[in-house]
């Protein structure tokens, strides 16, 4: 049957590249970490906005395409609040198309924020929302006429999703573990094959700065796992050359070298700008990708005299 060719083309190939990913990657986690994990909620202290667009494989036909909008705020009452306990708020949309199939995901997210040690801070928190798939059969070319695939086209279904996390920080260090896709779906109402389904996404952060008279240092490591596959990592380096500007490069062992570089300006915004060069045997049709990630606060960026976790961005 020519949807199981389909399937196996397009579930092989991003199985090679990507490892079984069936959710957007991100080459910039440290500056949006919020859309990986919802502990972070109300990590800042005044309402923080963030848009940005994904183009990756540019040039490749079908390759994933990303935009998402965040915002999170802290909870601000005195009846809930007591020292360094707090509780967050915020959203996240994301909008996802891979060839003929496309996902758009709307999450709310609660975050509570306690110390569990001097200048330690533990949160856990929580996504909970719904995503819409869809499938434009017109894009692939079917030999069957009674293919299940066909009545699929143009249809859209609605599932629930939920996604927690946990996360661990310090002026200086961070780790962070959340699962994204804990509702296991399956897709048979829109393909007409019960083959198909969500699965766990695993995602597994940590990251320490190291100071120095010139500028920072920040390492930090991202390990992305789904099962039935090889786990996924970024390993990235960033220099802090001042409160406002920064720059990195990461290695991701499936498909990539990153540039990455962040700016604040106007006190109130910043911009993230990531570059790929596809390292797997992707690059012989597409050799990069490109990542932009606009942030607005509703209070002028680090006035501290300390910096503050390198993921509170």
């Amino acid at each position: 049957m020519m949807l199981r060719l389909i399937f196996l083309f397009f579930f092989l190939s991003y199985w090679k590249i990507n490892f079984t990913q069936q959710v957007p990657q991100y080459s910039n986690f440290l500056n949006n970490y919020f859309a990986l994990n919802p502990a972070l909620a109300g990590s800042n202290e005044c309402l923080n906005v963030k848009v940005g667009h994904r183009n990756q494989w540019v040039g490749f036909n079908g390759a994933p395409k990303t935009t998402f909008a965040s915002f999170s705020t802290e909870l601000k009452h005195k009846k809930i609040q007591t020292l360094r306990t707090k509780h967050g708020v915020g959203g996240f949309i994301e909008s996802d198309e891979i060839g003929p199939f496309s996902r758009s995901t709307v999450y709310f997210s609660y975050a509570y924020h306690f110390p569990i040690a001097r200048s330690v801070t533990a949160s856990i928190g929580i996504f909970g929302g719904i995503s819409q798939i869809g499938v434009d059969a017109t894009q692939i070319l079917i030999s069957d006429i009674d293919d299940p695939l066909i009545n699929g086209t143009g249809k859209t279904y609605l599932i629930p999703d939920f996604s927690p996390g946990l996360f661990l920080n310090h002026d200086d260090w961070f780790a962070g573990y959340s699962i994204r896709q804990i509702m296991l779906n399956k897709w048979e109402r829109l393909i007409g094959s019960n083959n198909a389904r969500n699965r766990f996404h695993h995602y597994l952060v940590g990251g320490k700065r190291f100071k120095t008279e010139s500028l920072n240092l920040v390492p930090a490591a991202l390990i992305k796992f789904v099962g039935f596959s090889v786990p996924a990592i970024d390993l990235n380096l960033t220099a802090e050359l001042s409160k406002k500007f920064d720059v990195g490069v990461s290695w991701r062992n499936t498909d990539a070298i990153v540039a990455m570089m962040n700016v604040k300006f106007l006190k109130f915004f910043s911009l993230g700008y990531a570059f790929d060069m596809t390292t797997s045997r992707l690059n012989i049709a597409s050799s990069n990708t490109h990542e932009f990630i606009l942030g607005i606060s509703a209070c002028p960026f680090n006035n501290k005299s300390s910096y503050v976790c390198p993921v509170f961005q």
